[in-house]
């Protein structure tokens, strides 16, 4: 509670209430105190602020200095509008470079936003203007190189947009498909078939 200023740490209990609600990693809970409160602290900051609908990503080595915590592991932290195969698709990505997940913690929560995105409260229940987001974090194998660190970055921003642009179809292309069924229906006869 001492790192928080007053303003944010009703907030920051809310947010830390909505991830880890469901199921705190055995191993993180063994953890030390100031590492657990660094990686989510960490996260509950880069989400806090998201302009569009569109992904927030992070890829980094933690640094006491900077970060108020270090790791012996890179980590990622993600935050984007729920949706299908997220995390599948995270998953898929990080094996296809051949990255070591060794934590993926990833959580839903119902978020509201100001106007320019800014995150006013978070609640695990839709409530009036919430958006519901996907928001974790993956811990991965330690990669000091900074062009492997882009790489990375660019492989899961092109899998979310990816994702994003498979699944934002979907109910419109099901509504399409409903008129077709009620177009065929009025015609008459068993043109269904």
């Amino acid at each position: 509670d001492k790192q928080l200023a007053s303003a944010d740490e009703k907030n920051f209990k809310a947010f830390v209430e909505q991830v880890v609600h469901v199921h705190p990693d055995d191993d993180q809970l063994g953890w030390e105190a100031e590492a657990n409160f660094g990686i989510l602290y960490g996260l509950y900051r880069f989400a806090s602020q998201r302009r569009d609908d569109g992904p927030l990503l992070k890829v980094f080595n933690p640094d006491l200095e900077s970060d108020g915590w270090a790791s012996k592991h890179s980590v990622v932290y993600y935050c984007q509008r729920d949706m299908p195969f997220l995390v599948d698709s995270l998953r898929m990505a990080l094996n296809r470079l051949g990255m070591n997940i060794h934590l993926f913690e990833s959580s839903l929560l119902w978020a509201v936003r100001d106007d320019s995105g800014v995150l006013q409260a978070t609640t695990g229940k839709q409530a009036g203007g919430a958006q519901r987001e996907s928001i974790g974090y993956i811990i991965i194998d330690h990669c000091s190189d900074a062009e492997q660190l882009s790489d990375i970055s660019k492989t899961l921003r092109d899998a979310l947009e990816d994702v994003a642009l498979v699944v934002g179809d979907f109910q419109p292309m099901l509504q399409c498909l409903d008129n077709c069924i009620t177009e065929v229906s009025s015609l008459g006869g068993n043109h269904a078939e």
